[in-house]
């Protein structure tokens, strides 16, 4: 009887997400030092939630992980007046990136939400008790709206780092012919497919398929500037397990042989470097927590462009191309002055990157600038940058095979290199920056939008106002 009271007294807890327009709702939380997960601050959450598919992940990188069983199940209100169980819950340890520095808590209880839910939702009862201040405390990561693009353009994800070692000439023509004849299977003029093949052959150089040890782009190097009075932030060594220790010692390692990175104990600056398992991978990328070094940074003044606005460009194509740089951060050039200031810290000692860093504040913007700059004859005729990921469209076959060779050109005279896995010689419609584009204009990725599309109607008008506050 005791049980069934208690579950008729019991209230429905409920979530519910609350955003500003000035503020990111997610931000990404480190939890156990192994899974990194998309962060919300719920101010109108009840408790701390995690969905089952982040449970199932961790369990899967944790041994022992303290699962226990909700008794009665605790009932919640979803943010479109759903009704939703949790029947289990579990304790964890988190590190989440605040305006003050990483904010370590531990043994955090969360409840397991039985939907495919990816993010954490700290609720609004924990963070009063961690005296936190949402509105003044929690700092958007720097460089929000890109850092996407720039994680992938960066990552070496492995959980064997397979990096270094330029890629052999039988390999890369393999692939680059297998680009061409998709490009022929998309409608590429027939009588002018074999120049197009000798074409794309004879830049094989400009391509890539793994991390090799090519010099350094010819393009400005980027420069950072302190404010004035700025002091050398040192951090400790973080303690990983051993999956992780193992996956940092194997990366330094080859980024060390190729030069990218020196060994540096002398160094005064010293951020500390986070291995993190990608969700359903079972593969790491390592992130470096710039933090303290972009608080002190004076930023560029750049802009990366308005998509909506320039795509208008490619209205009445015969056909574009997508080419993705390889690894593009690592291959911009880092001004000598400013290596020791990104150093960071592994437990073999303290290493110093000679390119330009993920993760800096001025990384995307300066590299939006050189290309602006190198591929500004092109630029808004036949071709859109995006960071590292270009569009190149052409009226005819005639005029798409001058760009590319144009393009190409540029690349191997700069000494640029692209990652011919993502690459596309031609196509009628393209995938570009999260839309799609063809010679009518651009639309939305269905793709993108089948959740939104597939969600129920709110059975009631206050429901139907619950889910509006949720997303606003």
């Amino acid at each position: 009887m005791r049980t069934l009271r208690e579950r008729r007294d019991r209230q429905p807890e409920r979530v519910k997400r609350i955003t500003t327009d000035d503020a990111p709702a997610f931000q990404t939380a480190v939890i156990n030092g192994v899974l990194d997960v998309p962060f919300c601050p719920d101010t109108g959450s009840d408790a701390n939630i995690i969905g089952r598919p982040v449970l199932e992940e961790l369990r899967d990188l944790v041994h022992d992980l303290p699962v226990g069983r909700v008794e009665p199940p605790a009932q919640v209100v979803a943010a479109g007046g759903n009704m939703m169980f949790c029947r289990e819950k579990v304790q964890v340890d988190l590190q989440i990136v605040t305006a003050a520095g990483p904010l370590a808590l531990t043994n955090i209880e969360c409840l397991v939400l039985v939907a495919p839910e990816e993010e954490l939702l700290l609720g609004k009862t924990m963070l009063p008790s961690i005296w936190v201040d949402l509105d003044g405390v929690f700092e958007p990561l720097s460089q929000q709206h890109i850092a996407v693009a720039e994680a992938e353009a960066d990552d070496v994800p492995s959980s064997h780092v397979e990096v270094l070692g330029t890629a052999e000439d039988g390999e890369v023509a393999t692939v680059l012919h297998r680009l061409v004849d998709e490009g022929i299977e998309a409608g590429f003029d027939d009588d002018r497919s074999d120049e197009l093949r000798r074409f794309v052959i004879d830049y094989a150089d400009v391509f890539r398929l793994r991390l090799g040890h090519d010099e350094p782009a010819d393009v400005g190097p980027l420069k950072i500037r302190h404010e004035a009075g700025a002091q050398p932030y040192r951090s400790g060594v973080r303690r990983y397990p051993e999956a992780q220790r193992q996956f940092l010692r194997d990366y330094v390692r080859e980024l060390e042989s190729a030069g990218l990175v020196v060994r540096n104990n002398q160094s005064r600056w010293s951020c500390p470097a986070l291995p993190v398992a990608k969700r359903g991978s079972g593969e790491f990328w390592i992130t470096i927590d710039y933090c303290p070094v972009n608080r002190v940074t004076v930023p560029l003044a750049g802009a990366v462009p308005n998509i909506a606005v320039v795509v208008e460009s490619v209205r009445g194509a015969y056909g574009l191309g997508v080419f993705d740089f390889h690894k593009g951060f690592w291959q911009m050039p880092l001004h000598p002055n400013n290596h020791e200031m990104f150093s960071f810290v592994a437990e073999d000692g303290v290493f110093t990157p000679t390119r330009v860093p993920q993760g800096a504040s001025d990384s995307a913007v300066h590299f939006q600038a050189q290309m602006n700059d190198i591929l500004k004859d092109l630029l808004f005729r036949s071709m859109l940058v995006w960071i590292d990921v270009v569009l190149l469209f052409a009226q005819s076959a005639g005029a798409l095979l001058k760009n590319l060779e144009q393009f190409f050109s540029i690349l191997r005279q700069r000494k640029l290199k692209l990652n011919e896995k993502k690459c596309k010689m031609f196509a009628k419609r393209v995938e570009w920056c999260g839309k799609l584009i063809d010679d009518e204009g651009v639309e939305h990725n269905p793709e993108r939008l089948a959740a939104l599309r597939q969600m129920p109607l709110t059975p009631t008008g206050a429901a139907l106002q619950h889910f509006l506050c949720a997303l606003n």
